[in-house]
Order: structure tokens, then sequence, then C-alpha cells
């Protein structure tokens, strides 16, 4: 999962939460007004997270934007994000070694036809 420097951002505080603490849901203006970033720089953000499942959003009827909430995976984005990481890894662990494997399998039945 990739985050840019200011989705991480708007996460981190989102779960930090406000001066109350963490809050079920945070209006659109409160996160315009805290992160001071421009309407569609917001927006585009939002829309971002909840593309990515962390953030759950909710409209006006018009269509605009009137809030975010975190969602499961948003309050837990870190250790995901390090789950991932490490499966990562291990997937190209177990690649390598296959591919040494495999040559040494070669290896060894190029030998014997050989002889």
């Amino acid at each position: 999962m990739y985050l840019d420097k200011e989705s991480k951002r708007m996460l981190d505080r989102l779960i930090a939460g406000g001066p109350g603490g963490p809050q079920r849901v945070y209006t659109y203006e409160y996160l315009e007004q805290t992160f001071g970033y421009a309407e569609d720089e917001t927006r585009r953000i939002l829309k971002g997270l909840a593309d990515k499942a962390l953030v759950e959003l909710a409209y006006y009827s018009s269509g605009a934007i009137a809030g975010a909430s975190l969602t499961q995976g948003g309050k837990a984005y870190k250790e995901i994000r390090r789950m991932e990481e490490r499966d990562k890894w291990l997937e190209r662990l177990y690649g390598f070694i296959a591919g040494v494997a495999v040559s040494v399998l070669v290896a060894f039945i190029r030998n014997k036809l050989q002889l």
C-alpha cells in the first residue's frame, strides 16, 4: 500500500484525534482547517484514502463530502503496511531460493547426462 506524505500525515492526525481525543467522524471543514490544504487537495487526499478503504466518506445530498471516519484498516494502517512489506520480502526470498534450487537441479541433471 503506497501512501504519499500528505495522506500519511492526515491518517496519523486522525488516529491521534483532535483536542478532545479520537472522534468517530471528522467534518470536512475541520479537516480542511486543521491541515491547511486547499479544498481540492483535501478532497484528493480523502478520496485516495477512501479508495484504499482507510477512511469512509459521508456525503451531502449534493454530492459534496460532508465528513470522514476511520475504518478498521485506517486505524491499523501502519501494522498492515508493515505486514505487507514483510510478505513482499518473504516472496522475494522464496523466489531466490527457488531460483537457486532450480539452478542446482539443472547442473546436477547436466552432469548426470554427460556421464
